[in-house]
């Protein structure tokens, strides 16, 4: 198959399944933490919350300070994730279903394509690893209603794997670049901001082995300004996700040890084994 007649499978690929996946986000329903996130929060509602009421949902939102003023209590309350829960609450009180469903699409066939750029620039010509891409991402993965078409699951796995993947992107870029301006250097620190913000399960991840390369390449290879205003930022981003009371307190609540939590994780899994296998295959390749 040539460049040309692969770029036009790819692109009829592509409209196809972003038009199935468009029409189940459209008969996705708002419910649950959707329609909650609809909703002004204040230190009662969110007590509520955990103990399975809905006290104190009163006040919708109508505005973009609302937003800003009930992520301040879901900081203190909820959790840390505070970039997912802005979009949340922006889409489920001001923006509507119907603008989420259609960006949520763009994010989905993002994400596949920065998995593939990812596995090399070049194989995003090639129509196969689209095939494969689409495939693995969305039968290998547990429950993908949940994790692509729900507006809390979208948001909080979906778009904060799109941020990490293009954060990781930029980083490769940046380790050769020997400095930049200000205006740029102040956009990559926003981008590691944003990017470590998101979701603790990717970003503690990230910034652990981020750290693993600096203590190991440290006396051959020192890195350069513009990638450490990068880096800095995805960890300060980390430590505001992870340290917030919110994070802290509901760590403990939620997965009372380590064990249990990978115990969950692998029940939770489709192909476990099918997953481990490719993880052998690219370590040794």
């Amino acid at each position: 198959m040539n460049e040309k007649t692969a770029q036009i499978g790819i692109g009829v690929f592509l409209l196809i399944i972003g038009g199935l996946f468009y029409l189940m986000n459209m008969y996705t329903p708002i419910c649950g933490d959707d329609y909650l996130y609809s909703f002004y929060l204040t230190p009662v509602a969110a007590k509520s919350f955990f103990e399975g009421a809905s006290i104190g949902f009163e006040q919708k939102i109508s505005s973009f300070a609302d937003v800003m003023f009930s992520q301040y209590n879901h900081y203190f309350y909820v959790n840390g994730r505070t970039i997912p829960h802005i979009l949340e609450q922006s889409f489920a009180g001001l923006w509507g279903e119907d603008c989420f469903n259609l960006i949520n699409t763009f994010f989905f066939l993002l994400l596949n394509m920065l998995v593939i750029w990812i596995s090399g620039k070049r194989n995003l010509n090639k129509y196969g690893y689209w095939v494969v891409a689409v495939f693995f991402i969305w039968f290998l993965l547990p429950c993908p209603v949940d994790l692509f078409l729900l507006m809390s699951g979208a948001l909080n796995y979906t778009w904060s794997a799109v941020f990490c993947l293009f954060f990781l992107l930029v980083y490769n870029k940046v380790r050769q670049v020997e400095r930049v301006n200000w205006g740029v250097a102040f956009l990559l620190f926003l981008l590691g901001v944003i990017s470590g913000w998101t979701h603790e399960s990717l970003v503690v991840g990230i910034s652990g082995a981020l750290f693993i390369i600096y203590c190991v390449q440290y006396n051959k290879r020192r890195p350069k300004s513009p990638e450490v205003i990068l880096v800095v930022g995805f960890w300060l981003g980390t430590v505001l996700l992870c340290l917030s009371p919110a994070a802290r307190g509901r760590a403990s609540f939620d997965h009372p040890s380590i064990w249990e939590t990978f115990l969950l994780i692998i029940g939770e899994l489709r192909t476990f084994y099918v997953l481990l296998f490719l993880l052998v295959c690219t370590f040794f390749s």
